[in-house]
């Protein structure tokens, strides 16, 4: 099974990364993403704990637009440098 919809202490979830991934292996899933909105801070520690599980864990990203409308995106490179300028815009936009 897959979960694609996953949002961590990163964000506002209630448990971390490794936890999350430690409760989804519990339930029996084998690929999940981690989607907390607006930042991906809890990737790099959920694909460490995927490995240990032998889990494939998805980078990803819950997007908030206009109007209570939110973008998932998967496979996403949060190392590139424009995904650091979104998510600086992102933390300014939320500071005002």
């Amino acid at each position: 099974m897959i979960d694609l919809h996953n949002h961590t202490t990163a964000s506002d979830g209630i448990y971390s990364p490794s936890e999350v991934v430690a409760i989804k292996r519990e339930m029996g899933r084998k690929y999940i993403a981690i989607t907390d909105h607006d930042n991906m801070g809890g990737v790099e520690e959920a694909i460490e704990a995927g490995k240990e599980y032998g889990m494939t864990v998805i980078p990803g990203i819950e997007i908030s637009c206009a109007d209570d409308v939110h973008m998932l995106g998967y496979y996403v490179d949060h190392r590139h440098p424009e995904m650091q300028t979104f998510f600086d815009y992102v933390a300014k936009c939320r500071e005002n």
